[in-house]
């Protein structure tokens, strides 16, 4: 089905779980467990045999210990007692803030053709930074993002990918003249969290539900999406990690409300995701100037499936996301696929 050319999926599973790991040499003094968590991810479609749409993408999330008002988080004092005092969830007694840097990648199927491919994706790259101001009691979450950045040349992503490239031995892209225009990013985001359901022992096997409603605004993407996760195994979490929209920030959710001194776990996940789009600037363009686009529908579906554990500190998480392509591809895919690898410490 995939029209890029056969690799070894082990010698680039290898790459870019040493590419992982290496992101995670952080030296720091810690003030105890859960003082602060650090979650580094990687998503690379050419661990599922492909090289095309959305190709890679690198995130870096830093998330400090939850407080009972953002006048203790690492917030300025004007913008935590403003929040405090106008926060419209009182009721969460938990209250956090993230801050994070991404890069993502996106390019057409066709990486050796050196002009614009008709009804394909521009090649697009992203470098972004994102902060999140939430809260969250035992069954609930909200959280408010706003997102800024560059895309374009700028974003280095000719570069990034070269890069890659010559690491895992795939072919080089020859499209990148093509790319988006560089243009700042704005863009502003909502999301809730709710347990819908849980069953069986905190301490034992387990489950739980766990629904989404999310929305963004912006020239980044402007979009509304419903979602879904259900987890199964071991010492389920009382977190809210899940399969959310699309670029959103990975690690909201990661901590949980009730936190045992000694966390262990391992569970198995699976989750679905409805996207309405309004717009994308993957998919439609520069905003300010002309540039290449694809027509495409406005509704994207999403499913996952994948495994998490954590010992102590560690949570280490691993998943197989696919996607429906929402334009008339040239060459007559009608989905996408990728590996999302995850690493987060609590220090």
């Amino acid at each position: 089905m995939w029209t890029s050319k056969r690799r070894n999926p082990w010698k680039a599973a290898a790459t870019a779980t040493a590419l992982l790991f290496a992101s995670c040499a952080a030296t720091g003094e810690g003030d105890g467990f859960s003082a602060g968590s650090v979650l580094r991810s990687i998503d690379n479609d050419s661990l599922a045999n492909s090289d095309d749409q959305y190709t890679s993408g690198v995130s870096l999330s830093y998330l400090p210990k939850h407080e009972r008002s953002f006048a203790d988080a690492p917030l300025p004092d004007a913008i935590g007692d403003r929040l405090d005092a106008h926060w419209p969830f009182a009721d969460q007694d938990e209250r956090f803030v993230i801050y994070s840097l991404s890069h993502r990648i996106f390019t057409p199927t066709d990486l050796e053709a050196r002009e614009p491919v008709e009804d394909d994706l521009p090649y697009s790259a992203f470098l972004y930074g994102t902060a999140t101001v939430g809260s969250q009691s035992r069954d609930e979450l909200n959280a408010f993002s706003l997102s800024l950045g560059v895309v374009g040349p700028a974003a280095l992503g000719e570069e990034v990918q070269r890069g890659l490239h010559d690491l895992i031995g795939s072919r080089e892209p020859e499209g990148w003249s093509h790319q988006l225009e560089n243009e700042p990013l704005l863009n502003l985001g909502f999301e809730h969290r709710r347990r819908l359901h849980r069953t069986g022992d905190p301490q034992g096997l387990g489950a739980d539900l766990l629904g989404a409603v999310a929305g963004s605004a912006g020239n980044l993407q402007t979009q509304a999406t419903l979602a879904g996760t259900l987890r199964m195994g071991y010492r389920v979490p009382s977190n809210f990690h899940m399969q959310s929209h699309f670029l959103a920030e990975e690690s909201l959710g990661i901590r949980a409300y009730d936190r045992p001194e000694k966390p262990r776990s391992l569970y198995a996940f699976t989750g679905f995701a409805a996207t309405a789009i309004a717009n994308a600037i993957f998919l439609d363009g520069n905003t300010f100037s002309g540039s290449h686009s694809v027509d495409h529908d406005h509704y994207v579906l999403r499913g996952s499936v994948g495994v998490a554990g954590q010992y102590g500190p560690l949570l280490a998480t691993i998943s197989y996301e696919r996607a429906s392509l929402p334009w008339d591809h040239p060459e007559g895919l009608d989905e996408e696929s990728f590996l999302r690898l995850g690493l987060s410490w609590d220090f």
